[in-house]
């Protein structure tokens, strides 16, 4: 029990609360026991090649991203019209 606990990184309390099924431990915890155990590969190889889940989030994605203009920002246009002035000055 305390060698599985280990190498899950978890306690030996909540691994024991693990046996008994308790819900209100994190699936997290689960997955790290189990992969503990050998029962799975790493959890990073579960994600890899996830094809329905990067549709999704390229769905999520914005269309078309719009920068807002900040007051007071300086820009060349705001340049270009200072040195009209500055000429006309003169």
């Amino acid at each position: 029990m305390e060698v599985v606990a280990a190498r899950a990184f978890i306690s030996r309390g909540t691994l024991a609360r693990v046996e008994k099924g308790d819900p209100a431990v994190s699936f997290g915890i689960y997955a790290s026991v189990m992969q503990a155990l050998g029962l799975i590969g790493p959890l990073s190889g579960l994600l890899a090649d996830d094809q329905a889940g990067n549709d999704l989030e390229i769905e999520r994605l914005p269309k078309r991203v719009r920068t807002k203009k900040v007051a007071g920002a300086y820009t060349a246009a705001d340049d270009a019209r200072s040195t009209e002035q500055t000429d006309q000055e003169r």
